[in-house]
Order: C-alpha cells, then sequence, then structure tokens
C-alpha cells in the first residue's frame, strides 16, 4: 500500500494525506512516520476515528504519553485530552482559556523528554472559520539572525537561563506568513 501526499505549498512544510487512518494506519505507519519527518506536518482530511483509532494512530510514532491533565483526559484513553469550549453542567468539557480561540500548543517545554509528535482530531467545526494554523518551527528557527541561533544552541526544553527564556513574538497573534492552515473534521499530526 502506497501513500499519497500532497503537498500544502511550495515551502515543504506540510502534506495533506489520502487514507483512511482507522483501517489503514498500522499497515503505512512507515511511511506515515517518514512523511511526517519530511515535512513536519500532515493533514489526514474526512476522518471518522474512535479514541482507541486514535491511540492506534498516536503508538505508529512510538509510545503514547499519558502524562496529561487529568481534568481533561479521556477515561478509558490514556494519553487523549479533550480540547472544547463546550460547558456542561458550569464546566468546560475540555482545556479551554475562555477568549473565545483556543490555544492549543506542543511545545511541553517542562518535560525532560519533549514530545517527538502531537494529533489533533478535529471532532466539531463551524461551517466557516475555525481554521486551525501550524507554525514551522524549523523555518522559524531558520530564519533567526545568526546571533540569535548561536544564543539558542545549548539551551534544553527546561533551560531557564536569561539567555534560554523564550521571547514574546512582536506584533499581533494573527497567523504569520507560513502558517498552514487546516480545518474541517482532520487529523492533523504534527512534529
Amino acid at each position: 500500500m502506497s501513500l499519497s501526499l500532497r503537498p500544502l505549498d511550495d515551502s515543504g512544510f506540510g502534506a495533506v494525506v489520502d487514507c483512511h487512518l482507522a483501517t489503514e494506519a498500522e499497515g503505512l505507519s512507515p511511511q506515515l512516520e517518514r512523511a511526517l519527518h519530511q515535512h513536519r506536518l500532515l493533514v489526514v482530511p474526512r476522518q471518522h476515528l474512535t479514541h482507541a483509532d486514535l491511540l492506534t494512530v498516536a503508538s505508529c510514532f512510538g509510545t503514547v504519553d499519558p502524562s496529561i491533565d487529568r481534568r481533561y483526559a479521556v477515561g478509558g484513553f490514556p494519553g487523549l485530552t479533550v480540547i472544547s469550549n463546550i460547558v456542561e453542567v458550569g464546566e468546560y468539557v475540555g482545556i479551554y482559556n475562555g477568549d473565545d480561540e483556543e490555544e492549543w500548543h506542543v511545545d511541553n517545554r517542562f518535560k525532560p523528554q519533549l514530545t517527538a509528535v502531537t494529533l489533533l482530531y478535529s471532532v466539531i467545526t463551524p461551517k466557516e472559520g475555525g481554521e486551525t494554523c501550524f507554525a514551522d518551527a524549523t523555518r522559524a528557527y531558520a530564519c533567526l539572525p545568526p546571533a540569535d541561533r548561536e544564543d539558542a544552541r545549548g539551551c534544553t526544553p527546561s533551560s531557564s537561563s536569561a539567555r534560554c527564556r523564550a521571547r514574546p513574538a512582536a506584533g499581533s497573534r494573527r497567523p504569520r506568513p507560513g502558517a498552514s492552515p487546516a480545518s474541517q473534521r482532520s487529523s492533523t499530526l504534527s512534529s
């Protein structure tokens, strides 16, 4: 079985994958892993996955990390977290900070071992809007001035020295050029 890929744009960051993850993920596992390392972001549209399917897909890329915020964990499925703005019985059913915008990120810089791959599966999306933008950290690093790249060398995920602290981005929080949108009931893998 061969994996069908279509690049999102000419930058090399991101590709759309044409497959049915629920039935093909295990057979395509080595190809999916190679494609993710090459493109750093895979968008797999039109998926209908169960919680078990999500864990199967995630395990194609290595061991699933079960150390998540237990308040938003999916019961019986270690490693799955809910991100949602839905309120039930006066409480959010998933991670949400209340500003009408979901900020999902995967840096996990507080962990001694960084997460290698993260999967985001959209279950409910609006008919219009609701795009998900991704930034290419590899390209961002390559675009840094040489002195800033040099400053970053030797920093670890948990570095706390002033030299290694993240600097806030200037300007608005809107997607920057090079950010890639993905939406409409898709599974997205990023490395």
